[in-house]
């Protein structure tokens, strides 16, 4: 029987966060401090990269624009009980794609690198971080 290509997305895109969520932390708990340096820079490598292929797309350089267009670039790729609010001042994630709730802020601020290269490289004077503890 032949799957959809939507389901099999629906089911494979989790699958694939909590994969990477799980390496994470399973590097983090062997290395710790060492391991997380290299988690920020790779994230935040690859988030540059990502960043300017996108920022010619992105209408605009304000945070309106870039949080806009990041959210709706990055919601079709997000496990389907991950949702983000846009508002006028911050974005709202409702929980971690990667399922780090309970680990280090350290680790979850190095995997966040992608997310904040990403965003300052499309939008240079926009600054990403995250509010929870």
């Amino acid at each position: 029987m032949e799957v959809p290509s939507e389901e099999r997305f629906s089911i494979v895109v989790p699958i694939l966060w909590e994969n990477i969520g799980r390496i994470a932390k399973a590097v983090d708990k062997e290395f710790g401090t060492e391991s997380r340096n290299i988690l920020r820079q790779v994230m935040g490598e690859r988030g540059f990269e990502m960043g300017e292929m996108m920022k010619t797309m992105c209408p605009g350089e304000d945070f309106k624009s870039v949080g806009t267009f990041v959210a709706e670039a990055v919601k079709t790729f997000l496990p389907p009980d991950v949702k983000i609010e846009v508002e006028e001042k911050e974005n709202k994630v409702s929980r971690c794609p990667y399922g780090l709730e309970g680990t280090s802020r350290e680790l979850c601020k190095a995997m966040m690198a992608f997310d904040v290269k990403t965003v300052e490289t499309i939008g240079p004077n926009v600054t990403l971080e995250s509010l929870r503890p």
